[in-house]
């Protein structure tokens, strides 16, 4: 995500915790959450070694061809926890360390950093970029489930959890499309395709966006084509697995603020 994203979804969040919970929390604390969580992006030493993304599977290596960087935000996630549960709940970096850990969590919503797939300034997230232009349409109104995600006595367990949600989220998942004017349906799996489907020779365990993830960046309706068949996917739909994602997002967001008791 964005650190536009991070902020929108965390005071969203905010909003919805404090209706839920009939209080109001200090707005020099609930702005430092919503720092934290941008801030994790800053272009830092830390975030140069420590990338963003989930350990989904044993073949993403701790070295990588740059230098010895950290693949996945394991590391960097407990580092945040451990500072969390050694400050006081009175500091206003204690709620920093908080929007820190909340950045982690949002990401592992993101569908490009659990399966992982590696991107920069090449290849582009353009579903992070689409999600961040949703901001601010009129389309934008994310759907925060029922159900409860499992909530245990570990951060790192909420983590992982997270983590593990979202990509069962993408395999049951399916892209509502028409073909000549009739309803039909693709998986997730012809936008991103995990290492196992289609790896990553440059950094092993990451996968691959396709290259219908174009149609991203469509501020319309946009065509997919499989096995010769034209697959129309209309822009409320790309909103609607927008809204689904942010929504799961800010679910998983007021959840650390209940496991924290904040």
């Amino acid at each position: 995500m964005k650190p536009e994203v991070h902020q929108a979804l965390t005071k969203r969040a905010i909003a919805i915790y404090e209706k839920r919970q009939d209080r109001t929390i200090s707005k020099n604390f609930s702005n430092r959450i919503v720092y934290g969580t941008k801030a994790e992006d800053n272009l830092t030493p830390s975030r140069l070694w420590n990338w963003h993304f989930f350990r989904q599977n044993n073949e993403i290596l701790e070295k990588t061809r740059f230098l010895r960087m950290r693949p996945t935000s394991e590391t960097i996630f407990n580092k945040h926890v451990k500072k969390l549960q050694s400050t006081s709940k009175e500091s206003l970096v204690y709620y920093e360390y908080l929007g820190r850990i909340i950045h982690h969590i949002q990401d592992m919503n993101t569908p490009s950093h659990v399966i992982p797939i590696y991107h920069a300034l090449k290849p582009k997230d353009l579903f992070e970029t689409f999600m961040c232009d949703a901001l601010n349409d009129t389309m934008f109104n994310p759907e925060i489930p029922q159900e409860q995600s499992c909530q245990k006595d570990t951060l790192y367990y909420n983590y992982k959890c997270v983590a593990q949600e979202t990509l069962t989220l993408l395999e049951n998942t399916h892209i509502i499309t028409s073909v000549n004017g009739h309803e039909d349906s693709l998986p997730l799996t012809v936008l991103w395709q995990n290492h196992q489907a289609c790896p990553d020779r440059k950094n092993p365990g990451f996968g691959h966006f396709t290259k219908d993830c174009k149609i991203f960046a469509d501020k319309s309706d946009s065509s997919i084509i499989v096995d010769g068949m034209v697959h129309t996917v209309t822009l409320e739909e790309k909103h609607r697995i927008n809204n689904m994602i942010c929504g799961k997002a800010i679910r998983d967001t007021i959840n650390i603020f209940e496991f924290v008791k904040l």
